[in-house]
């Protein structure tokens, strides 16, 4: 297959419609403000941690609403020595880091 074009994946930062799309067409490509991600080493990153000037695109690739604080599940491209094995989690529902600002997937 090949990728003809792209579509954004939310609309005016939807959390859920991001969701939704995540699960029916597979990883997002999210935009962040990725400053406070320099010192990340586990964890949950909550959104009052961050701000929402986006600096950074990664992958949004999963979710967990079943814990005290559901999250996101994001991979990163600075390698698996960094973070959760090159993986950070987001709290979700509160735009955290503005990951639900410019979420796309591609069209095949």
């Amino acid at each position: 297959m090949k990728i003809s074009s792209w579509k954004y994946a939310t609309q005016n930062s939807d959390e859920t419609t991001m969701m939704n799309n995540l699960v029916n067409w597979g990883p997002l490509s999210i935009c962040v403000d990725a400053e406070p991600w320099q010192d990340y080493t586990g964890g949950i990153l909550m959104a009052a941690d961050c701000d929402t000037t986006l600096d950074h695109c990664v992958q949004l690739v999963g979710y967990d609403l079943t814990q005290s604080t559901p999250f996101w599940i994001v991979r990163n491209s600075w390698g698996s020595d960094w973070g959760e094995n090159g993986y950070i989690r987001l709290q979700e529902g509160q735009d955290t880091c503005g990951c639900a600002d410019e979420a796309t997937c591609a069209v095949l």
